[in-house]
């Protein structure tokens, strides 16, 4: 409902965007807005959904698909000016690969024991096979699965799609 409204208005405040951020006094809350606003305009993108900083250093900037480009730049030029003017890495994506680019990190920290369906003799077969982590799965075929001692084709099939929608 918010975001809604903040849409509507968007095209009457000048091009504004409207940046939270919290912190106590003196936590460089007035720098992260300020560097913000530098990135935004070197990236020339109109409607930039979201940011998201981690630890100061690097930025993902989630734009829609046709802004991509001009965030990018001929040649990464935006991106490049982006980041030097804040100091960070930034990366640009749009939200279906950011979603992805998440979704590989969790499967990367994420035991096979965390995935539904898991029992601990299948999850010991894995891991004897070298299969750690839900990444290692989601990378696996079906047919790789199957000739893993105990599992069956209806339980690699069964991983996989659990890997997929971890």
């Amino acid at each position: 409902m918010g975001r809604e409204a903040l849409d509507r208005l968007y095209p009457h405040t000048g091009r504004a965007h409207l940046v939270g951020v919290t912190g106590s006094a003196g936590a460089g809350k007035s720098s992260l807005v300020n560097q913000l606003v530098k990135a935004f305009r070197a990236l020339g993108v109109e409607k930039v959904k979201r940011v998201i900083i981690e630890r100061n250093r690097s930025a993902s900037v989630i734009v829609e698909e046709p802004d991509k480009v001009v965030a990018i730049g001929k040649g990464g030029k935006n991106v490049k000016l982006a980041a030097k003017l804040t100091g960070m890495k930034i990366d640009i994506y749009t939200q279906e690969e950011f979603e992805e680019k998440m979704a590989k990190e969790r499967r990367t920290v994420s035991h096979v024991t965390d995935l539904d369906g898991v029992t601990p003799k299948i999850a010991e077969v894995l891991r004897q096979s070298g299969y750690t982590s839900v990444q290692d799965i989601y990378a696996a075929s079906v047919d790789e699965l199957c000739n893993l001692e105990g599992v069956g084709r209806k339980t690699a099939e069964r991983l996989k799609e659990a890997a997929k929608f971890f």
